[in-house]
């Protein structure tokens, strides 16, 4: 409905699945938009957050050959991004009846995983892909179902490469990369509640650190040190 937070108050965004089509405005809500204007949040899309990725650049969302939910399907990728690590031809959950058209797709957004049609001998149906500027993925199937290999690892993946943009970026800005997420967009989706900044659970444990040592010791807490760049 619109009443989110700025994408830039988060470090990373994952979109998950959901019903519908990214390309009909009341199944998508907001999440076009923030495909297209979180240009330096990462962002992870899943199944039809994977869609909406393509529909945000211009690539045509359309039927798959044949509905296949629940089943089990080879990914076959490129071995980078989300992929690093990751053995070829491992098994995935697929539960969709939409695809995005390969031969819409724009120069900006890149194929780093397939897998075959159904009933053809060559053709293939895109698995995940990636934009070439942008820190943005997707995937078509479900990496979060028990059925998936090596699900954990991608999020892994995901979260990793995360980490190090939020530093680089927050570096580039001369912003202590502990604050970075703090920085709300410029044209905010939404406010959060009240207005107060969001916090995350790791941040409320530090501040709380910092109170009790400041209490204990009479003397003001210094921050703790930024984790390393995974």
């Amino acid at each position: 409905d619109g009443g989110g937070v700025g994408p830039r108050q988060y470090d990373a965004v994952v979109i998950g699945p959901g019903p519908g089509t990214p390309e009909c405005a009341d199944d998508a809500g907001v999440v076009v938009e923030l495909l297209r204007r979180a240009v330096d949040v990462p962002i992870l899309g899943v199944c039809f957050g994977h869609q909406a990725l393509g529909a945000a650049h211009g690539a045509r969302v359309v039927r798959a050959p044949e509905p296949c939910h629940g089943r089990i399907s080879p990914v076959h990728h490129a071995g980078t991004g989300i992929f690093a690590g990751l053995p070829d031809g491992f098994a995935a959950v697929r539960y969709h009846s939409l695809v995005v058209d390969e031969s819409t797709l724009p120069a900006c957004l890149r194929v780093t995983a397939r897998t075959a049609a159904p009933g053809s001998g060559s053709e293939t149906l895109i698995m995940a892909m990636e934009h070439t500027s942008r820190p943005h993925f997707g995937v078509q199937f479900h990496p979060e179902s028990v059925a998936t290999e090596f699900g954990e690892a991608m999020f892994a993946n995901f979260c990793a490469f995360a980490c190090r943009h939020l530093r680089l970026t927050a570096s580039a800005r001369g912003a202590d990369p502990r604050d970075a997420w703090r920085t709300a967009s410029a044209s905010p989706l939404g406010s959060p509640a009240g207005g107060a900044p969001l916090k995350r659970p790791r941040q409320e444990e530090d501040d709380a650190k910092g109170s009790a040592g400041a209490g204990a010791g009479g003397g003001s807490a210094s921050a703790p040190a930024p984790e390393s760049a995974p």
